[in-house]
């Protein structure tokens, strides 16, 4: 929704899969992308995120769904460089793809650019997330949730579960994150033996609606205006 800071952003659903094939990842994307109806995909290129891009670009047989998917493609957008542009839409497989996917290929600059605004935009209050774990399990057992409430079928509980806990991850995923400025850059390292993948997707995420930002709000936002909206106010331009 969009309030005089910029577009509201609501991280409602989150999932992690670690090793899985590029294949099982585009299918995996296709589906949670068709059942949000969604408009737009932000896709990280680097390492093997270019063979997940390559096989969006393809048309996806969904076996157990009964569907077909259409190919994917790189998004026609001002906020797409025009030689990226030229280089997906190249790569792309499959005819008549479906324009929605935002590429990021990030450098150490870009990077830094993208912490800095990921911070910002929860310091102004633009980004949302569910509960915890077990804020959402106690709240299911007040409200008398039967799948919840039924121990014989742990699988349930799980499902239910699973994106606030993956959201209470993310969390300490960015908590356990150290800053180590470089060159006049910012860069986010994770510990010994962790990832950063969950920070990684919504950071990018949030770099994409930071772009949309600039379109909705056509004035930099201030400190007063953050004053203003506190007191009630809204400012005329």
């Amino acid at each position: 929704m969009p309030s005089i800071k910029g577009w509201m952003t609501e991280i409602v659903y989150m999932e992690s899969h670690n090793g899985k094939n590029t294949n099982l990842q585009s299918l995996r994307i296709k589906q949670i992308y068709e059942e949000f109806q969604g408009d737009s995909l932000v896709l990280d290129l680097q390492n093997a995120g270019i063979s997940v891009f390559d096989a969006l670009t393809s048309v996806t047989k969904d076996e157990t769904r009964g569907v077909e998917y259409k190919p994917y493609t790189v998004m026609n957008s001002t906020l797409v460089d025009q030689k990226v542009y030229d280089e997906l839409t190249t790569r792309t497989l499959g005819k008549d793809a479906v324009p929605c996917i935002f590429p990021i290929s990030a450098n150490a600059p870009l990077n830094s650019h993208i912490a800095v605004k990921f911070r910002e935009r929860l310091k102004k209050k633009l980004i949302s997330f569910l509960v915890d774990d077990n804020t959402e399990e106690e709240f299911l057992i007040k409200s008398g949730n039967k799948d919840i409430l039924d121990q014989d079928d742990t699988g349930i509980r799980a499902y239910l579960l699973q994106a606030h806990l993956q959201t209470s991850l993310l969390i300490n995923e960015c908590i356990a994150l150290e800053m180590a400025p470089a060159n006049g850059l910012i860069k986010l390292v994770e510990p010994a033996g962790a990832r950063k993948d969950r920070y990684t997707s919504c950071s990018y995420l949030n770099y994409f609606v930071s772009l949309l930002d600039i379109d909705l709000l056509g004035f930099r936002y201030t400190a007063m205006d953050d004053e203003l909206e506190f007191l009630g106010v809204s400012r005329v331009v």
